[in-house]
């Protein structure tokens, strides 16, 4: 959740998303599209169409933030597509008030619903991939992972792991694994943008790289993408829980 929300604070923060919503306000003011064409005058309409793409971006983000836990190792399409389904259907809620307010039409027949429902889901889904793309510019613009800068140059990948061994932290990426001299709470301030988690005294794991989760008792272990199973403590297990890997219902 933290980190959805670093993610929010910086698309927010970049002006480039901002006009890029405003020009597709424009856009879809100019165009009137769905008959707002035949009802509203040229300034009316774009600020009915601001009103419309502003406040889908904004449900849009608080989303985002709420389902990152249910987002978190499936696939970009697969999340994507279903985050525009919730926010179309948000949205819609969003548009029978707007509607109600500028129109004074209310959604009293299944049709008119249908058709609310479709135009909030299309904006819905305009809105998602500009955010996801300002999220991941962003996220390459503003946060590097400083500890592959201690990898050799062929191992240096996504990271899906941190282990301790001995006076050493085992640092496994996407292209092979490392023993840096270094302690595991140094090595965790340097992953940068990898969103992650402390599962033990002497493990971390990004969580895009957790693959499978089990629980007996009071542990658990995580299976990673490399196939590495991670234990995880007891001490752990409400974070774990808390981020999405175990159901909510286990003490």
């Amino acid at each position: 959740m933290q980190h959805a929300l670093r993610e929010m604070r910086g698309v927010l923060s970049d002006p480039r998303a901002w006009v890029t919503l405003l020009g597709v306000s424009l856009a879809l003011g100019l165009a009137g599209p769905f008959g707002t064409d035949q009802n509203l005058s040229l300034l009316p309409r774009c600020l009915y169409w601001m009103a419309i793409v502003f406040g889908t971006f904004k449900i849009g983000v608080l989303m985002s933030v709420l389902t990152e836990p249910w987002r978190l190792g499936r696939p970009i399409w697969v999340a994507l597509t279903c985050l525009a389904v919730l926010d179309g259907i948000m949205v819609s809620v969003w548009l029978f008030l707007l509607n109600g307010i500028v129109y004074g039409i209310w959604p009293d027949q299944i049709g008119y619903a249908l058709l609310i429902l479709v135009n909030a889901t299309v904006v819905s889904g305009i809105v998602v991939v500009i955010f996801h793309v300002f999220k991941r510019k962003t996220m390459s613009d503003d946060d590097t992972v400083p500890l592959l800068d201690r990898l050799p140059f062929d191992k240096r990948g996504a990271i899906i792991s941190l282990s301790v061994q001995d006076h050493y932290t085992d640092i496994r990426t996407t292209k092979g694994s490392e023993l840096i001299l270094m302690r595991l709470s140094d090595a965790m301030r340097e992953v940068g943008a990898t969103t992650g988690l402390q599962v033990h005294r002497s493990h971390w794991v990004a969580l895009s790289q957790v693959t499978s989760a089990s629980r007996t008792g009071d542990r658990a272990e995580l299976t990673m993408s490399d196939g590495t199973v991670i234990p995880v403590s007891r001490t752990y297990i409400p974070a774990v829980r808390d981020a999405g890997l175990l159901p909510k219902g286990k003490g």
